[in-house]
């Protein structure tokens, strides 16, 4: 038997290195993240290098019943709980697709049409719990985040506007995009609009890859009272630099 069929490849990185340069901004190491689309809690994770290398501790929400107990074996130093956030105000349940890397609620006809397009409608189908975050942040006696990351697959938006911002401090949150054309980008314009009209400022993106031919892309928004530098930020063109420093108490 050649040896090569017996040596296992490295592992994966232990956490999504793109999302190392919002540490460069962060200068205390008692914050609390919550990462809302955690999937499998190590390679991918936007929240493990706060975790990993500054010590916070914080909140994974993973709604896949397969990825969570993946993410429960792991022992991170967060909460978790399998469930989603809810698009509305109050509790809900619905129907969760089970692709092992994209699940997503489904709510209406747009939410299908997602699934079918990516060939989905194969996989598993199931009824998940969804909650509100700032019910489940009272519910752990947190009124505060530090980061916040969230990853839902394309209702990000529905999702921001249930949160109450003057009950619940946010201060750095990125929110995927899944395109940058087309209707991605009339989503993140939209989502530019929202979060300027809660106090925050669009600080440029995150690439999937250098060319910004983005099949996704996370949008970094900064609160606008934390940073000395105000940006004129192009969702297509501009990349996220750490040249601010990002006070968190």
């Amino acid at each position: 038997m050649p040896v090569l069929v017996l040596i296992l490849p490295p592992s994966p990185p232990p956490s999504e290195l793109r999302f190392v340069k919002l540490g460069n901004i962060v200068i205390n190491e008692k914050g609390f993240f919550v990462e809302a689309g955690a999937w499998l809690g190590e390679h991918a994770s936007t929240s493990l290098f706060f975790e990993k290398s500054l010590g916070w501790t914080g909140l994974l929400v993973e709604p896949n019943t397969d990825n969570f107990e993946k993410l429960k074996s792991l022992n991170r130093k967060a909460y978790h709980i399998n469930a989603c956030l809810s698009t509305h105000t109050f509790p809900v349940v619905l129907t969760l697709n089970a692709a092992s890397d994209m699940s997503r609620t489904i709510e209406n006809m747009e939410d299908k049409q997602w699934v079918q397009e990516r060939n989905f409608d194969q996989k598993p189908f199931y009824e998940v719990p969804c909650f509100p975050l700032y019910s489940i942040m009272l519910a752990i006696n947190r009124t505060s985040i530090d980061y916040f990351g969230l990853d839902v697959e394309g209702n990000e938006l529905q999702i921001l506007k249930t949160i109450p911002f003057d009950d619940l401090d946010i201060k750095i949150m990125t929110t995927e995009c899944l395109e940058m054309h087309g209707r991605g980008k009339e989503r993140a314009d939209a989502l530019k609009l929202f979060l300027e009209s809660k106090g925050y400022r669009c600080h440029g993106i995150i690439e999937e890859n250098p060319q910004h031919s983005c099949f996704a892309e996370d949008i970094v928004f900064i609160r606008e009272d934390l940073v000395t530098k105000k940006y004129n930020c192009d969702l297509i063109t501009n990349p996220f630099e750490s040249n601010d420093t990002v006070h968190i108490t």
